[in-house]
C-alpha cells in the first residue's frame, strides 16, 4: 500500500522546514535547514525516493516547487554551499514562487520538475473562481473545522529567528499547519476517493482537479479518441464571444405567449443581446410577483414572506429535473457533434449506474453532467460556445415562464420562480388538472417536473429560505442553512461562513418546530450546541494592528460575544484611532479551545437573540401588514 503524507513548508532567512506526517501511522518527520541542524542530504535522500500520496494545500504552486528546486539542483549548486547560503538561494526562489506570475520562466523547470510522489492539493480540489472570490485559505476553513486552535504564523517572512522562534514555527507549522491539513483530508476522502475511481476506472490522472477540470479532460480524451486530434491542440482553441440578438439562436415558435404581459416580454427578449436582464411587475388574480430575468437565470423577487398550506388547499413545489443536462441534449447545446454524442450517452449510463446503485460512478457521470455548463461558459475552455450557453439559460427561464402563464390562465396562485422551479398554492380538487398541465409542457418541451407537496415555506428572499415538504422532508437555502443537516451530511459548503450558526439554528427551531429562540439560545446542553456554534471569526487586513483587552492580538481571530468580554479594536498602521471591530459589544477570544461549563463561557446570549428575533420580526411583521 503506498504511503500518504501530509506536508508543509516554512521559508525564513535563516530556516528551512519540512513538517511531514504519515496519515496511516501518525508519525511525524521534521526535515530542517538553520544554523542549528542542516537536513539536506536526508532532503533529498528522502524526497528523490518518496513515491507515495503528498498531500499539500496549495502545494503545487508553492510547497513542490521549492522542494523540487532543491532536488533539481542540489549536486550542481545546493550540496556544498554554506548552510546560510542555502537558506538565502532557497528564501529567495521561494520569493519567486509566490510572485510567480512575473516570474514564470525562472521557476518554470523546477514546477514542471518530475517526481516519483503523486500529488494531492486540495486548495485546487475548488475551481479557479471560487479559490480567488472566496479567497479560500487554509486558516479559515481550519475554523469551519472547528481546529482548536486558531493560529496565525507568528512571525513575519523576512524575519531572522532566534532559536525559541524556529520552535514557535515548528509548533505552527506541525500543529496548526499540518494539524488542519489531515482534518480537511479527513473531510475530503469522498471526494479523494472520487478521483482514485476516476484515475483507476478512466485513466485520467486527476487527483489535484477541480471538477470542471475533470468534465472537461473527459470529454476532451473521448473527443480526441474519436477524431484522432492531439489534445495539446484542442485545448488551444478559442472562440469569440456570440454578439448578435437573442431571437437568432432558436426557432420564435418554440414558445407561444398569450398572456398579455409574458408575450410583450417575450418579444422584447428576443430583440436583447447577451448582456439582457429584465425585472417586471407580475399580476394576475392572487398571484403578484417581481419577476428578475437575465444571465443568471430567472427567479421572482421575494422579501420576508411566509406561506403554509390550508384545509383543502395543495401547495406544491415542481422542479424540472435536471434542466440544464436536458436542455443540453434536447436543443444540441454544443459547438461539436462528437461531445454531444458523449455527453448523451453519459446521461443514460448515469441513469444505469443510479439505478445499480454504483454510488461512485453515479456521483462522478453527475459531476460531468453538471459542470458542462459552466465549461461552455468559460471563454478558456475548449468548449466554449457563447450562444448555446445564452441558448440554454433563455430557453429554461421561457420555460419557466410557460409555467407561469399556464398557472395563471387557470387562476391558481403562483409563490414563487426560480431557475429550474415553480411554487404554487391551489385548491384540492385543482390537483389533477395542475399535474396534466405539467405533463403537458413536459410533452412540449422535452423535460420532466418532479413534484414535492410543502407544508410551510419562509422566506427572506429567493435565495434564502426554510422550506418544509409535507413528509417532513426540509430544504434550507442561503442564510438558513446549517453545518450539518438532519441526515448529517455536511449542508454548509466547505469554504463558507459559519459565523455565529447558533443563529440560523435557533431560526430553524422556531419555523420548523415552534420553539422560541430565547428558548433554545438560553439552553445548549438541551438542543445539543456546541460552545463553537456561538463563535464568529474576523481576519482583519494586515493594514491594521488588532488589539484586545490593551494587546496586540493576530489579525484572524475566533471569539464569541461575553458579557465580561473586552472590546476587540483595529488600528490602521498609518493612524492612531482605534475602530471598534463590533460596535459597544465584548467579546471573548477562543482561538484556544477550552472545555469549560457553560456558565463558565459566560456567554452573552442577548446578543444571539436579538439578531434572530431582527430576523424574525422582518418577516412576521410583514406578513401581519399584508393581512
Amino acid at each position: 500500500m503506498r504511503q500518504t503524507w501530509l506536508l508543509d513548508i516554512e521559508v525564513f532567512p535563516n530556516f528551512f522546514f519540512i513538517g511531514v506526517k504519515n496519515y496511516r501511522t501518525q508519525e511525524e518527520h521534521r526535515f530542517e535547514v538553520s544554523e542549528f541542524i542542516d537536513d539536506r542530504e536526508r532532503i533529498y535522500n528522502v524526497f528523490t525516493k518518496f513515491s507515495g500520496f503528498l498531500v499539500s494545500f496549495n502545494g503545487i504552486y508553492y510547497d513542490n516547487v521549492v522542494i523540487s528546486y532543491i532536488l533539481k539542483d542540489y549536486f550542481t549548486e545546493l550540496k556544498h554551499l554554506p548552510v546560510l547560503e542555502f537558506l538565502a538561494k532557497v528564501k529567495y526562489l521561494s520569493n519567486l514562487v509566490i510572485d510567480s506570475d512575473d516570474n514564470y520562466e525562472a521557476i518554470k523547470s523546477y514546477k514542471w520538475f518530475k517526481k516519483r510522489w503523486t500529488d494531492i492539493d486540495l486548495f485546487m480540489y475548488w475551481s479557479k473562481q471560487l479559490r480567488i472570490s472566496k479567497k479560500i485559505s487554509l486558516k479559515s476553513l481550519g475554523i469551519q473545522l472547528n481546529h482548536p486552535e486558531v493560529q496565525e504564523l507568528p512571525y513575519e517572512y523576512t524575519r531572522i529567528l532566534n532559536a525559541e522562534e524556529i520552535e514557535n514555527v515548528k509548533h505552527y507549522n506541525l500543529v496548526n499547519d499540518l494539524g488542519i491539513l489531515e482534518r480537511l483530508f479527513n473531510e475530503m476522502k469522498e471526494e479523494i476517493s472520487l478521483r482514485g475511481f476516476v484515475n483507476s476506472e478512466y485513466k485520467l490522472q486527476c487527483w489535484s482537479f477541480d471538477a470542471p477540470k475533470i468534465a472537461s479532460e473527459i470529454l476532451l480524451n473521448d473527443y480526441c479518441t474519436r477524431g484522432s486530434f492531439e489534445p495539446k491542440s484542442v485545448r488551444k482553441r478559442r472562440f469569440e464571444p456570440f454578439t448578435g440578438k437573442i431571437g437568432e439562436l432558436f426557432d420564435n415558435q418554440l414558445f407561444e405567449f398569450k398572456h398579455p404581459v409574458l408575450k410583450k416580454v417575450y418579444e422584447e427578449i428576443l430583440e436583447c443581446n447577451r448582456d439582457f436582464s429584465k425585472e417586471f411587475w407580475f399580476k394576475d388574480g392572487d398571484t403578484e410577483m417581481v419577476v428578475s430575468l437575465g444571465i443568471g437565470g430567472i427567479h421572482s423577487l421575494l422579501d420576508n414572506e411566509v406561506y403554509t398550506v390550508q384545509d383543502g388547499q395543495a401547495y406544491i413545489s415542481s422542479d424540472v429535473a435536471s434542466l440544464y443536462p436536458t436542455n443540453i441534449i434536447n436543443h444540441l447545446i454544443c459547438r461539436y457533434p462528437e461531445v454531444l454524442q458523449q455527453y448523451t450517452d453519459i446521461k443514460t449510463e448515469r441513469l444505469e449506474a443510479k439505478r445499480l446503485k454504483l454510488k461512485q460512478k453515479d456521483t462522478f457521470l453527475k459531476l460531468v453532467l453538471n459542470a458542462f455548463s459552466g465549461l461552455i461558459d468559460n471563454e478558456h475552455s475548449w468548449l466554449y460556445y457563447s450562444e448555446g450557453a445564452l441558448k440554454l439559460r433563455i430557453i429554461g427561464q421561457l420555460l419557466m415562464l410557460k409555467a407561469l402563464e399556464e398557472c395563471c390562465l387557470r387562476k391558481y396562485r403562483v409563490l414563487a420562480l426560480n431557475t429550474d422551479s415553480i411554487d404554487i398554492i391551489i385548491d384540492k380538487d385543482q390537483e389533477e388538472e395542475y399535474i396534466n398541465i405539467m405533463n403537458s409542457l413536459q410533452d412540449t418541451y422535452t423535460v420532466v417536473f418532479e413534484h414535492e407537496y410543502i407544508k410551510k415555506t419562509v422566506y427572506s428572499n429567493i435565495n434564502n429560505y426554510i422550506q418544509v415538504s409535507t413528509e417532513g422532508k426540509i430544504k434550507r437555502k442561503g442564510a438558513f442553512k446549517l453545518d450539518y443537516n438532519e441526515q448529517n451530511k455536511r449542508e454548509i459548503p466547505l469554504g463558507d461562513s459559519i459565523n455565529e450558526l447558533i443563529v440560523p439554528k435557533a431560526l430553524n427551531l422556531y419555523f420548523v418546530k415552534d420553539i422560541p429562540v430565547e428558548e433554545s439560545i438560553r439552553n445548549p446542553d438541551k438542543y445539543g450546541f456546541h460552545i463553537y456554534d456561538y463563535c464568529k471569526s474576523n481576519k482583519i487586513s494586515k493594514d491594521y494592528s488588532v488589539i484586545y483587552n490593551g494587546q496586540q492580538v493576530q489579525n484572524l481571530n475566533r471569539y464569541y460575544f461575553s458579557n465580561r468580554g473586552a472590546y476587540l479594536f483595529k488600528k490602521k498602521k498609518s493612524k492612531n484611532t482605534l475602530e471598534h471591530v463590533n460596535v459597544g459589544e465584548g467579546v471573548k477570544l477562543f482561538n484556544k479551545y477550552e472545555v469549560k461549563s457553560w456558565e463558565e463561557y459566560d456567554i452573552n446570549y442577548s446578543h444571539y437573540i436579538v439578531k434572530a428575533k431582527e430576523i424574525i420580526s422582518s418577516i412576521e411583521n410583514k406578513q401581519l401588514s399584508l393581512f
